[in-house]
């Protein structure tokens, strides 16, 4: 029997939570094939995948190399008609992938509805308009869309960032394509996968069915402080520059918010107990030619008064008192 769809499971240490969600896919209704792509585990992930006795699970050791390398490797071994990258900490809606299956048609890409669970609440999110997107500009919009820091700053529902896990890709297209997960960066893979998707102009269907349920961890990787954050962003936006041959429309824009965001990041992570680590990162921001050149480029109409003082602490190279100023807004 032919599958319908292969879910890929790239793990890493996931042995607490991969079993929840490899069980939240076997009710699933059509034919289909799990791929637990295990990123080099430490821990009892791969004992856990192999104690689940089904066969159409199959756990696919990979060396240590990345989220990016093991979902390649598990795509590479994809028999399914669509191929659905499930993280290993977040739960499938069966019925719901079925709807966004059975609806596809001859879509290269159906996007669905997610909800978003915390320890309080659960809302569901579908941040575009149902229907069929197949024009040039429509996915030039949803290019920019992607990188738009208005929306990304308050990431709520309105945000169009790379949620990976409310697509089903058809798995000729990724192929014909050559599209693969970006190798060796370790955030922001998923938005960088979907703006190469989307600059192939593909047709994309959106429907409202709620096919998945993302657990909101505020321990993720995509949420902690990490020290090469910086070095890691600027690697992503010019893995985006590469695609296009050119800096995204906003480049300036974005480069300000995610080294502000950096700095913010290693002043909570840092707290009053190591000023000088702090200090450190921010100096390393601000002294970066990339970040002090996107602060000439900037228009400052919308910005706060407090926000202006901060950026000239920051053009100025005075890292000790934007330190300082941070740890005082966020009443540290």
């Amino acid at each position: 029997m032919d599958v319908k769809i292969s879910f890929v499971i790239p793990t890493y240490n996931a042995e607490r939570t991969v079993r929840e969600t490899v069980e939240s896919i076997l009710s699933f209704s059509l034919p289909f094939e799990i791929i637990v792509a295990d990123d080099g585990s430490e821990d009892r992930t791969r004992e856990i995948v192999s104690m689940i006795g089904d066969d159409r699970v199959r756990l696919l050791a990979c060396p240590r190399g990345g989220v990016s390398r093991a979902r390649n490797a598990g795509l590479a071994e994809a028999k399914g008609e669509y191929v659905h990258f499930t993280d290993a900490d977040d739960l499938v809606r069966p019925e719901g992938i079925r709807a966004a299956c059975e609806a596809a048609g001859d879509a290269d890409i159906v996007m669905f509805a997610y909800g978003r669970t915390d320890s309080e609440k659960e809302t569901e999110e579908l941040p575009l308009v149902p229907g069929i997107y197949r024009e040039k500009q429509e996915f030039e919009n949803l290019k920019r869309r992607l990188l738009d820091v208005k929306f990304a700053s308050r990431y709520q529902s309105a945000y169009f960032g790379g949620k990976i896990y409310q697509y089903l890709f058809k798995r000729e297209f990724l192929v014909r394509e050559g599209l693969h997960f970006p190798e060796g960066l370790p955030f922001a893979e998923d938005c960088v996968f979907l703006y190469d998707c989307f600059g192939r102009y593909p047709e994309m269907l959106v429907t409202d069915v709620c096919g998945y349920t993302y657990k909101s961890d505020p321990e993720s990787v995509s949420h902690r402080f990490r020290p090469n954050h910086w070095e890691e962003y600027k690697d992503m936006l010019a893995r985006l520059t590469k695609i296009d041959g050119k800096a995204p429309h906003n480049a300036a824009r974005l480069i300000y918010q995610n080294g502000t965001y950096v700095m913010q990041q290693a002043v909570l992570h840092f707290g009053r107990g190591d000023t000088r680590a702090a200090e450190a990162v921010i100096r390393q921001v601000i002294s970066d030619p990339v970040y002090r050149d996107a602060l000439r480029n900037l228009h400052y109409h919308d910005f706060t008064c407090g926000e202006k003082l901060r950026n000239c602490l920051a053009g100025l190279g005075l890292a000790g008192l934007y330190g300082r100023w941070v740890r005082r807004t966020c009443g540290i």
